[in-house]
Order: structure tokens, then C-alpha cells, then sequence
């Protein structure tokens, strides 16, 4: 009895000492880790294939299970890049992300380390992981169970990009972003469950060039932007869910070449409203709560080369409304839109006008006067015939009306407008007629 309990103590022995044993394995074309158990012990270059990538400082690490990476886990290589990935999880069904334990040292000898990006973990701080990374310029703690900004972010002297979205973060608080040697210049929270940017929030951002807050619940103030003036792109589309949207939150933000406001409660536009950002070259907003275009709106931007109120439900357009633009694309698809009034897109200049899936059946004499365009898309729309001064006007190489229920169009419907293509697919018409039509000879008709 006392041999066999010796052998089983044995063998139980033996058994823990070979779980406890370091096993080693490639990691990607020029690198080994080892791990014991579930934690990160060492990674290394690989002898045998470094010399074939002498300049490869990169590494690319998945992790399927639980991972602890145990201090200087990287101190025998040279890295500026360094991306972990944990396995992707539906949040909805219940299932819990894998686990990442990060220690003080973690990262020591990581001297050079310009970007760091963590995805799908639940990260455990045990100290700050992040003070050897002196020249980090780039982080990323995405899809994670973050539920505030981590105040270890001030020991990077030299960031310049931080993103942490799809977290659960709930507020921004005041001065977390202060006291930093090399202003931010990007910061993107979207997709968490931000409800309030606090007083002082800002502090720090006077030189942040991009803010992505897309996707949260933020009650809306006034001057919540007042701090980051120098702005360039902001993307607050759906930023503000339950809220209503404050229009005087972008104003005073002069230097904006983009801003998306798609996704919330703007239920107006008025005349001026984006004046004091005249270097405005796109604007979103998609699936907003408008119903009318009025004039006045987009005058002065003439910077502006693609415009999209699509996906709502626009019902008019006030004739003018785009006057003076000069855009690469127009998008007012998939709305509500019945009518086209004369000359609405008068004095307007656009690589394509993008009119689909509305529910147009009345184009008004002389709709489109005044319009350039290298395409005019109405397709899967309501039209069902075409009148005499329709498109007269009009200057355009293609105009697609496919997928209308056109049973008839005027004698001369054409003449006066300058295309060279027109689309007719999924349309009742038999055959075309070029002649009565209006339609030079060198249209080329799409049927």
C-alpha cells in the first residue's frame, strides 16, 4: 500500500513539474515566445529566421485563453510595434472576454515601442505597465471592460494617439488628459457608454486634431467643445443618443475639414449655422431627424466636396438650397422625398447627386436648371413619366432613372439638356426612341 501511495505521490509530482515547465514556440516569422501556463514569460527573436527580417521590430500576438504577462517579458528584444489580441466575443449572448494581467514591468525594455494596441481583453492593472514606454506615440485598448480612462496614460510623455474604444467607459472627467509634455492629437471614444464629458474635460486638447465620440450617450451642453477650437475632425454621429442636439456646440471651431452629426436629434438646419467653419470639406448628416432643406444653409463652404443627408426623412428641398456648391458628392438618398420644385438644384456644381430610393414621382419643369453633374442618380424612385422640361437645364454625363416605373416619356424631353449617357434599366419602356426623345446621336442609351 505505502509503494503504490509512493508512485501515485510520484507521479502527481512529475505531473506538476511538467505543467510548471516553460514551453516554447514560434510567434509569427521571426519570433519565439515562451509561456508557463497561462502567463507570457519570454519572447525573443528567433535566431534561425532573424537574419532574413533584420528589420522587423514587430510583433503580432493572439492569445486564445486567460494571459498574464509576467514583468519583463519583452527585455531581449527591440520592438516599436507590439499588437495582442485576444478572441472576439458577442457581448449579447453572455460570454465573458478572456483576461489580460499586466504588471509594472510588463513591458520593461520596450525603450522604443512607438504603438501598442490591446484588443478583446479585460485588462487587470497590477501597477502601471506603462511607464517604461517613453517614445510610445500610439495606443489602443479596444473592445474591452475598461469602465473609466486609466490616469496611467499621463506617464506617456510622448503619446499622440489614443484610442479606447468599444469599452464601457461612462464619464470623461476633468483634466485627465492635463499636464502632458506632447499635446494628444487624436483621441477616439467611440462606442462606450459615456454619459457626461465633465468641466475641465478638455484641458490638455488645445491641439487635438481629432475627437471621435460616435455611439454614446453624452448629455449635450453648449459650450462642450469650447476647449479643443483647433479641431480638425470631429465625429459625434450618434454621440448624443436620448438627447436633443445642441447646435451651438460646434460653433466657434474655425479650422473643421470634417464633422459628422448624423445619427441624432437634428430636427432643423438653419442659414448659417456651419458659417464658423468655412474650411468644412465633409459633412455628415446621415439618418437625422430633418424634414426640409431650407436656403442658407451651406453658403460660404466652399470647401465642402462631399455632403451627405441621407437615410432619414427629408420630405423637401427649398429650390437653391445647394447654390453655390461645388462638391464631389451629394448624397440625399433614402428619404422621403415626393417632389423635385424648379431649379432647386440651381447654381450647383456636383460629381454625383445621389437622389435614390426616395419616392419621387413629380419632377417640376425645369427641376434640375442650373445643375452640373457628372451623374445624376435617381434610381428606385416613383417616377412614372417624364415631362417636356423635366431635365431642361440640366448639364450632366449621366443620368440614371433605372428602376422607376417609367411608362411614358414627352416628345423633346432632352432636347434641352446636355448628357451623355441615360440608364432606363428596370423600367417599363419597351425600346427607346432616341429621335423623339430629344437625345442626340451620340447618347449612349442604357436599357
Amino acid at each position: 500500500m505505502n509503494l503504490k501511495i509512493g508512485i501515485l505521490l510520484f507521479l502527481l509530482a512529475v505531473s506538476a513539474a511538467r505543467a510548471a515547465d516553460e514551453v516554447c514556440e514560434d510567434q509569427g516569422v521571426a519570433f519565439r515566445k515562451c509561456e508557463r501556463g497561462n502567463v507570457l514569460t519570454k519572447v525573443t527573436k528567433d535566431s534561425s529566421t532573424a537574419r532574413y527580417f533584420p528589420g522587423l521590430k514587430s510583433v503580432f500576438m493572439d492569445f486564445s485563453e486567460d494571459k498574464e504577462i509576467a514583468p519583463n517579458a519583452f527585455s531581449e528584444v527591440d520592438l516599436t510595434g507590439l499588437w495582442i489580441t485576444m478572441p472576439y466575443i458577442n457581448r449579447k449572448n453572455g460570454s465573458s472576454l478572456k483576461s489580460l494581467t499586466l504588471h509594472a514591468d510588463s513591458f520593461a525594455g520596450l525603450d522604443n515601442l512607438e504603438e501598442l494596441h490591446v484588443s478583446n481583453a479585460n485588462i487587470t492593472f497590477e501597477g502601471n505597465p506603462f511607464g517604461h514606454l517613453r517614445k510610445l506615440m500610439e495606443l489602443e485598448l479596444s473592445a474591452g471592460e475598461l469602465t473609466e480612462i486609466p490616469e496611467t496614460i499621463r506617464s506617456l510623455p510622448n503619446l499622440r494617439k489614443l484610442s479606447l474604444e468599444r469599452n464601457r467607459i461612462t464619464r470623461v472627467p476633468g483634466n485627465i488628459f492635463a499636464l502632458r509634455n506632447t499635446p494628444l492629437k487624436e483621441l477616439d471614444l467611440r462606442s462606450n457608454k459615456i454619459e457626461r464629458l465633465e468641466p475641465g474635460w478638455s484641458n490638455g486638447l488645445e491641439q487635438l486634431d481629432q475627437l471621435i465620440l460616435m455611439g454614446n450617450n453624452i448629455a449635450p451642453e453648449p459650450e462642450l467643445f469650447s476647449g479643443i477650437r483647433n479641431v480638425k475632425k470631429l465625429l459625434i454621429s450618434g454621440a448624443f443618443e436620448g438627447h436633443e442636439f445642441q447646435k451651438e456646440m460646434i460653433r466657434n471651431l474655425p479650422h473643421l475639414t470634417s464633422l459628422s452629426i448624423g445619427y441624432n436629434r437634428i430636427r432643423t438646419l438653419e442659414p448659417g449655422m456651419f458659417n464658423d467653419s468655412p474650411q468644412l470639406e465633409e459633412l455628415s448628416l446621415y439618418k437625422s431627424a430633418l424634414t426640409n432643406v431650407p436656403r442658407g444653409v451651406f453658403e460660404g463652404l466652399t470647401s465642402l466636396k462631399d455632403l451627405t443627408l441621407a437615410d432619414g426623412i427629408v420630405e423637401t428641398i427649398e429650390p437653391g438650397a445647394f447654390s453655390g456648391l461645388h462638391v464631389d458628392f451629394l448624397g440625399l438618398h433614402v428619404n422621403q422625398i415626393k417632389t423635385i420644385e424648379p431649379r432647386t438644384f440651381n447654381n450647383t456644381r456636383v460629381g454625383r447627386l445621389y437622389l435614390g430610393e426616395n419616392k419621387i414621382q413629380n419632377i417640376k419643369p425645369h427641376a434640375f436648371d442650373g445643375l452640373t453633374a457628372r451623374m445624376v442618380d435617381l434610381t428606385d424612385n416613383k417616377i412614372s413619366t417624364i415631362g417636356a422640361d423635366d431635365f431642361s437645364g440640366l448639364n450632366t454625363n449621366d443620368l440614371d432613372l433605372s428602376g422607376n416605373q417609367i411608362a411614358s416619356i414627352a416628345p423633346g424631353a432632352f432636347s434641352n439638356a446636355k448628357l451623355k449617357r441615360l440608364g432606363i434599366y428596370r423600367t417599363p419602356l419597351k425600346a427607346a426612341n432616341r429621335a423623339a426623345w430629344g437625345l442626340a446621336e451620340s447618347v449612349q442609351i442604357l436599357n
